[in-house]
Formats: C-alpha cells, structure tokens, sequence
C-alpha cells in the first residue's frame, strides 16, 4: 500500500501550535509504554493543552463557551468540591487524582483543538503518515507473537516484577500493562485504512488488496488476543467495524441507490465474516476454547467470584447498589481512581466505571461521560446540521470503554479513542467532497 506522500506538509504559522501538539501526542502513543518516562510524557500534556486553551481562544470557546458544557463542567467541580469537604481525605491523593484525570482530558482537549483549529492538516498528518503506521502495527505484531511463546523478548524485568502475570506484558512495543492499547491500535489502523480506501483510492484492485490486508491484519490480531488474554479486543472490534459499516450506510452515504448497495456490500460482508470466524480452525479455536469461557465468566460474574477481570462489573454493582453511589460517592481523596487495595477491591479502578461511580457517584460519572462525549462529537461532527444519533452513539461507546478501561485515567486510551473519531469524520470530510464532484459533473 503506497503512502499518499507526495509533498511535505504545508503549516500555516498560526497552525503550528496545533500541528506540533498533535505529533507530540503520536509520538506519545506509540513509544510512552516502552520509553517509560511517565511523568514527563504527561506533564508535558498539561503544559501543552494549557497553552493551546489560551492561544486559541475560538476553539476553547467552540468547546467550552456553550451552555451545556459550562453546566457539565460545572455540575463536575461542584460535586468535587462537596465530596472532598465532607469526606476530606489525604491531599496527595486528591493532587494525583486531579493529575490523573488531567492527562486523559488534556490530551482529549489537544486533539480537539487541533481538529476544529484545521481539520484538513490533522487528516493530513495521518494520510501522509499511513504506511508508517501500518509499518508499526505490523512490527508490533511481530514481537507479540514472538513474547507470545514465553521468550521474554523485549519485556522489561521490572515490568513483571510489578505484575508477574506475563499474558499482561505481551504487548509487543506498547510496553507495560498495554495489551489493550495494542489491541485498540490496532482497530484505530483498521479504520484508518479502510477510510482511505474508501475515499481517497480510485483504483478497484487497489481497493480490494488494502481491504484484505487490513482484515488479515485484524484476524492475526484475533488470534494473538487469546495468548497474551486480550478479551476486550473482540469487543472493540465488533464494535467499531460495525460502527463503520453502519456510520457509512446510514449517515455518509445519502444517495438511496448507492445506500442499498452499501448494505448489500455489508451484508455480505458480516455473513462471509461470521461464517469463516465460525469455520477457520485458528478463529474457531479461539471461539471455543477462549472467548466462550470469558463471555460465561462475564455473564456470571457473582457465581464466577471477585477475581481479576469481574472485578469490573463487581465495583459498577457494589457503587450502584449502595446509596453513597447514587449521591456523591465516598470521597474524592479517600482512594486513587487507580490503586491496589482500596475500598474491598484488588484492583480499584480496572475500568472508570466502578472507581468513578464509587468516589464520586453515579451522577459525576455521568456529567463526565457526557463532557467527554461531546469533545468526541466536535471531532466527527461536519456542518452546521446536528445529528443526535451520532452523539447518542457516542455515549455509548464511552460507557463500553469506561465499564472495560480506567480510560478517564488513561491518556493513551483516550488519545486511540480521539483518533477513531477523526476516522469517522476522515469519512464524513471526504465524502462531502465526493457529494461536491458528482453533483458538478451532472450539472
């Protein structure tokens, strides 16, 4: 697959700020986990997106000059505020819950910044870039497969050390404790690759052996998930190919004719998919000896017990079923949203959802989801035209993403989940211009 490279990128001097933050935060992604300089690497998120906030004045208004989201971040600070005055707790622990939070959100801000300040460089960057990226997946996907053997290749000592469950470690160049970030990097190149096909190569063949080498791409990545116990891939997968398939169908394409086409392309797409995972005697082995297991696991998690992964839905439960859960919750410094053995649980905070809900309330969470899910719209969404299924969409995938991730404390998370949302509006942009030419061509 030929890189769109044809020229450098030109940067208009009052965009440099944007493009640069952008860059910083690729690089970010993709060598933080093995370049482990924690602090600096987020620190310098903060640094960064509060700079851009006061250089770029329209775009914060656009973000945060509306009713809505002065109300969300509103509604956010007072209940912080209340929670932390009459539960107190230790103040180094409300300063790294406030740092914690603010390198996810920062990074957000930076990337909507960036976007809303010049989309067409931003799509640019990635365009130009697309090969490299494809380059780093393909890369990580070799050393997964190789540390997926036991071999240790490329694992830190002093990761295992931490968390001597090895499964967790391979990650290929993601670094520690990054299975997930591979595996949702990996959905970011599928969409990634499939939206340029769709839109910005003419050639049918061309086409087709993009498609089948982003598929096999995901398939390889299907199976390396059961060895190194990467049950969330599946689940991000399914979800964001079928988000595609439908976002083209239902939202991008407005011609009926080409619209039908689209769904009986889809169709047989899912039935094809459906039959070969079902067939293929690598997916099917994962099916019945993997993924079955972890969905009974899921689905009974009380009679399964409060071990590893139920925790999840064990501390959503337990803030839910208690009223501290559905008023201010526990105490915003009585635990770090992320720590080991904190109020009955092992692993506090393995997903948002439960650490959120129990610290600060069911209603924080939701106000949260809600300012996230609107940052994430200004980047998909193209005109003036609202649609509500979209952001209703988006809701629901931040709620997917907090009940499996602590991904409001999890930059890098974040940054992937920022960079499908400028995939889908890689679509929408393009497509406009599509709209534009064929309706010059008939006129």
């Amino acid at each position: 697959m030929k890189s769109p490279i044809d020229k450098k990128i030109a940067v208009a001097k009052k965009d440099r700020y944007a493009y640069w933050s952008f860059i910083y935060l690729m690089v970010m992604l993709l060598f933080s986990g093995y370049v482990e300089f924690r602090i600096i690497w987020h620190i310098v998120i903060l640094l960064i997106g509060t700079f851009l906030l006061m250089v770029y004045p329209e775009e914060r208004k656009k973000i945060f000059g509306n009713v809505g989201m002065i109300l969300i971040v509103g509604g956010c600070l007072l209940i912080t505020i209340i929670s932390t005055w009459l539960y107190g707790g230790s103040w180094s622990i409300i300063l790294s819950n406030l740092r914690s939070m603010g390198y996810s959100l920062f990074a957000l801000i930076i990337i909507t910044i960036a976007v809303l300040r010049n989309d067409t460089l931003i799509l640019q960057v990635l365009k130009r870039r697309i090969v490299l990226l494809n380059v780093v997946l393909i890369i990580n996907i070799f050393v997964t497969a190789i540390q997926a053997r036991g071999t240790g290749f490329l694992i830190k000592d002093s990761w295992l050390v931490q968390n001597p469950y090895y499964d967790d470690q391979v990650a290929g160049l993601f670094g520690f404790n990054a299975t997930n970030h591979l595996g949702m990097y990996s959905v970011f190149i599928m969409l990634l690759n499939f939206a340029y096909a769709r839109n910005d190569v003419q050639n049918k063949l061309k086409k087709r052996e993009i498609y089948i080498y982003t598929i096999t791409m995901e398939a390889l990545m299907a199976i390396i998930s059961k060895y190194n116990d990467n049950a969330g891939f599946y689940i991000v997968a399914a979800l964001f190919a079928g988000l595609y398939m439908l976002y083209d169908f239902a939202i991008i394409e407005k011609n009926f004719l080409r619209k039908t086409k689209s769904f009986a392309k889809y169709s047989f797409i899912i039935f094809i998919a459906v039959i070969l995972f079902f067939n293929v005697p690598a997916t099917k082995d994962v099916l019945d000896k993997y993924l079955r297991n972890r969905v009974e696991v899921m689905l009974h998690f009380n009679a399964a017990g409060m071990t590893g992964s139920n925790e999840r839905l064990y501390q959503v439960q337990y803030g839910l079923s208690n009223s501290f859960g559905w008023l201010i919750g526990k105490g915003f410094g009585t635990a770090k949203f992320v720590q080991a053995d904190a109020h009955g649980f092992f692993h506090f905070g393995i997903c948002s959802a439960g650490s959120y809900i129990i610290l600060l309330g069911v209603w924080f969470y939701l106000l949260y989801i809600l300012m996230y899910s609107k940052m994430l719209y200004s980047i998909i969404h193209v005109g003036r035209k609202k649609d509500g299924w979209v952001f209703l969409a988006i809701l629901a995938v931040m709620v997917i993403f907090s009940l499996y991730l602590p991904v409001f404390n999890d930059a890098r998370s974040v940054i992937l989940i920022a960079f499908y949302a400028i995939a889908f509006r890689y679509m929408n942009v393009s497509n406009k211009k599509v709209i534009k030419k064929r309706y010059i061509q008939m006129t």
